[in-house]
């Protein structure tokens, strides 16, 4: 028999113990080349897509990674592991901070567990890592979060200064009178400013002036989000 013909066999415990040990310490990503070798032989294991998933995500295949979770995701819950489930849900969330798609099923989740403020916390903070360079998915997520919390100020405030700088003012100016009477403190003087900023007639200035005398220019441009 020639001698290229031969095959190594399958050993799929040498393979997952030479990966776990090499995941542990800075090899990873010869682990991942290892578990992704049991993969190409059970394409539909759970537990092994729960180990490549946070791999892929770290390597910076986040599609491949997204589709890992998933595939946990539906294989879990097939077989009535709920708990493996939610595990999958929380992990993708962590792992892929960028993808909306990520964060608008975590948001689900959150949902159906009765934490809607958690859900629009998970959906606003997204947003905030999309604003710079995505800005047009950042507003979308607002505009989900502000759904599930008729206008909440953190959400509206944000989505107001998304909007403007999206060239979008009109709308922007909507939501800023939605807040009117409904804001104080650091909150207030953003609300104002920033619809001066929109609309810089003399009445916004000197609402801005008043205000932010009035607050002691006590105003936290970034908001911690404290969604209850």
């Amino acid at each position: 028999m020639p001698l290229f013909s031969r095959r190594r066999v399958y050993d799929r415990k040498r393979l997952l113990d030479q990966a776990s040990k090499l995941e542990s310490g800075w090899r990873w990503r010869r682990a991942l080349s290892l578990y992704r070798q049991v993969l190409a032989a059970e394409p539909y294991d759970p537990e092994l897509h729960a180990r490549v998933a946070p791999l892929l995500a770290r390597s910076r295949r986040h599609y491949e990674a997204r589709e890992s979770y998933r595939i946990a995701q539906s294989e879990f819950k097939r077989t009535g592991k709920t708990d493996r489930v939610d595990q999958m849900i929380t992990g993708a969330s962590e792992a892929l901070p960028l993808d909306p798609d990520v964060a608008r099923q975590r948001a689900r989740f959150e949902r159906a567990k009765n934490r809607a403020g958690d859900a629009m916390r998970h959906l606003v903070e997204t947003s905030d890592r999309l604003a710079r360079k995505r800005r047009g998915e950042a507003i979308i997520l607002l505009r989900e979060a502000n759904a599930i919390g008729p206008r909440h100020p953190q959400v509206l405030i944000r989505l107001s200064r998304l909007l403007f700088r999206d060239g979008q003012a009109a709308e922007a100016l909507f939501w800023l009178e939605q807040l009117e009477g409904r804001v104080g403190g650091a909150e207030l003087v953003d609300v104002v400013r920033l619809r001066f900023r929109i609309d810089p007639t003399f009445g916004n200035l000197w609402a801005w002036m008043r205000c932010r005398s009035d607050c002691r220019g006590r105003s936290d441009r970034r908001h911690k989000i404290r969604i209850a």
